[in-house]
Formats: C-alpha cells, structure tokens, sequence
C-alpha cells in the first residue's frame, strides 16, 4: 500500500513537471515525451528494485547499486525543478481570483509563461549534473577538519593528546574497497594517539564490512581504537525470518569490528593510561529521539568511573548529548548520524545544511558551560548516494591542558 501510494504522488509530479517543460520542445514532441518517460520509468525500477533486494535483508549487487543512484539522482533533480512551476501557477491562481473578484466575473485563467518553463528545465538539469557529480566524485573527496579543545581538568600527560574520530562509515554503500584507500592513507598520516568510530559500520548487514576488515585492521594508534554502534548496526530497518537472526548479524558485526582492532564498548568504559595519569573512553549504544532506538545506558556505563576522573563519551547521535549528558561529568562527546544531510553550502566559517530543521547541533564543534559535543559530518553515504558540499569527514581533535 505504501509502496502504491509513493507510486501515484511519484507519478503526479512527474506529469506535472513534463506538462511545465513541454512547450519547450513541440518541435520534438514525440522524441522528448518517450525520453523524459523512459527515463522516468528506469528510475522508478531501479528504486523498486533496490527495496525489493534490502527488504530481502540482501546486500544489493553492484548493477542494482548504480541504478538506484541514477534513480535517486533523477527524482531528487524533478523535485527540485518543479519549484519554479509552483510558483508560477500560485502567482496565476492568484492573479485569475484577484480579476474574478474585481470583475464579478470569471475571466480565462492567465496563460503560462516560458520563462518559468526555461528555468525549470534549466534547474533540472543543473541539479541533476550536480547531483550526479555528488555520486561520482564528491562522496570520495574525504576532507580532514583539525580542531584544539582546551580543558582545565585534562591531566598533564594527555596535553597534546591527538583523537581522531570517524562515523558512519554506510561500508555498504562502498561497493569497491579501493574507493577508501585515500581515506585510510589520510587516517594514517594524522598520527592520532586514538582512533575513535562513533557509530554506523554498515547500512545493515554485517557481511558489508567483511571486503573493509583488512584496510580497517591496518589502521594504527598507540593507545587504541574503539567503537560503539550506531541505529543502523542493529539492522532493524530489514525484515529477518527471526529475532535471533536479527541478533546474529549484529554479533557478526561486532566480531568483525573486534578483528579490525576495535574495542567495541556496549555501555562501558575504557581507561587510557599515560604516564602514570588516565583518561576514559566511555561508549555507550545507539540513544536517539524515537523512532531511533535508546539502547544506551550512560550511568552503566560510568559505573566504575572516579568523579574526579576525565571523560570522552562516544555515543552515536547528537540528540542525547542535549537529553541526557548535560550536567554530567563528560568533558568531551563524538557523535555522528545526522552526515550533515550529504548536502549543504559552506562559504567561509559560515555553513548550512537543511538537516539544521531536524537537528539543532548537526555538524561541527559545540560548548555549553564546560562541556563539547563535537558531530562528525560522517565518512560514507545512505539514501542519497553521494555529497554536495558536505564532504565525507576525518576529524582530528588535540587535546590541550588550560
């Protein structure tokens, strides 16, 4: 039924926006209606198609993955074309009730202009070639964002201390492992002191990580790499023939996180000793806003924990960082999830990303009082295939005594 209705408003914009080009080519009527429908149908496959192979709870093949793309790509650049449209016929709704009001009368209703045809089509286009680079180049062009945080409580021996923090690798939507080797090469050449995931491995299924298992094992840091999990390792967003299957992919997940050379922390803390002084890695599961799941415990998690004692907290999404760890003894949190929407505009030190309506603190550095959030901008894709202007992130954060 879902599925059905997707269907008609699909559809319903699709005519709506060949009737708003089509005067452009009368002269090649037929040519341009059997293109811009053929295009209109293999992106209404590929989208079938890819939901029909992840509600198998199967990694979708290579062909499926590129059709999908293209799919995506297509419908993304429709929507966006139709604005120029709508606000034609708003303003000629609205001129025709203005006319019929002063006249008394109901006058024809004020024709179309082919200016707002030439902008539409033009904006398709536009954002279909952007779009499209966003696949085929900008979701590979990973940038690394360097940031120093100062802390009067950091212990002596961690000043300088360097974290380097990765999330929501979406490993399935990589389908060559190559496409990540620049991104292991630039991780190296930071010389953290700690790598850090926070969250998002894979789309769904373990078996995405498997081709990922040695480039990510290659990663070195003297003083570890830990990970938690994120909303999608819990592989809910697919049907399985049992719960108990459910629980296998998530535990094979985890046994391929552990040979990558991960400690993978469930609602726990890892001490970090230095020189005689510590700080803790604390972890905890996914905690988000419903629907998203709230399997973290943060106080089972600081059980063990000195008050006196300097914390790093991974948890996957921002939101709990605003519900649950204010006022906590959590100098530092990593989070990830939003991935900046995979889109946004960034001129200077000024940036935005429509994921700001959804999320208040959704890219970047964060403080209230004594206490940061920082979210990672995210390494892979999901949904959307690609990134405009949001490029995939390495963030290294040095740490400094005040």
């Amino acid at each position: 039924m879902i599925i059905l209705v997707f269907l008609l408003i699909l559809t319903g914009f699709d005519i709506y926006l060949y009737n708003g080009i089509r005067p452009l080519f009368s002269a090649q009527a037929s040519v341009f209606t059997g293109l811009y429908f053929l295009i209109s149908a293999a992106s209404v496959i590929g989208l079938i198609l890819y939901g029909s192979t992840i509600q198998q709870a199967a990694d979708p093949p290579p062909f499926i993955d590129q059709i999908f793309a293209f799919g995506m790509v297509v419908i993304l650049a429709k929507a966006l074309a139709i604005a120029p449209l709508l606000l034609q016929d708003v303003y000629r709704s609205g001129q025709w009730l203005l006319s019929s009001l002063s006249q008394f009368s109901i006058d024809s209703f004020p024709k179309s202009s082919t200016f707002f045809s030439y902008w539409a089509a033009g904006q398709w286009s536009i954002m279909f070639l952007v779009l499209m680079y966003g696949v085929a180049i900008g979701k590979y062009d990973f940038q690394v964002q360097h940031h120093s945080l100062t802390f009067e409580n950091l212990p002596q021996a961690f000043d300088g201390f360097k974290v380097l923090q990765i999330s929501d690798a979406h490993l399935g939507a990589f389908k060559d492992p190559a496409k990540v080797d620049k991104a292991i090469a630039l991780i190296q050449e930071q010389k953290a002191d700690a790598i850090v995931f926070t969250g998002d491995m894979v789309n769904n299924l373990a078996t995405e990580a498997s081709p990922f298992v040695e480039k990510f094992a290659s990663l070195q840091a003297p003083y570890g790499k830990y990970t938690i999990l994120g909303n999608h390792d819990y592989a809910e967003y697919v049907p399985w023939p049992s719960e108990k299957a459910r629980q296998q992919n998530l535990q094979h997940l985890i046994q391929l996180e552990k040979t990558m050379g991960f400690q993978v922390l469930m609602n726990e803390s890892a001490s970090i000793e230095k020189d005689g002084e510590s700080i803790n890695i604390v972890g905890v599961e996914n905690w988000g806003i419903p629907p998203f799941p709230q399997y973290g415990d943060l106080k089972r998690a600081m059980q063990d924990n000195d008050p006196n004692d300097f914390n790093i907290l991974l948890s996957h999404d921002p939101s709990h960082w605003e519900q649950e760890v204010w006022g906590e003894n959590i100098a530092l949190t990593l989070s990830g999830h939003t991935h900046g929407m995979q889109f946004g505009i960034k001129i200077g030190n000024w940036e935005w990303s429509p994921v700001k309506w959804k999320y208040e603190r959704w890219g970047g550095l964060y403080q209230k009082a004594e206490q940061y959030l920082y979210v990672n901008r995210g390494f892979g894709s999901h949904g959307y295939p690609g990134r405009v202007g949001m490029a995939p992130e390495i963030t290294v954060l040095e740490l400094k005594r005040g």
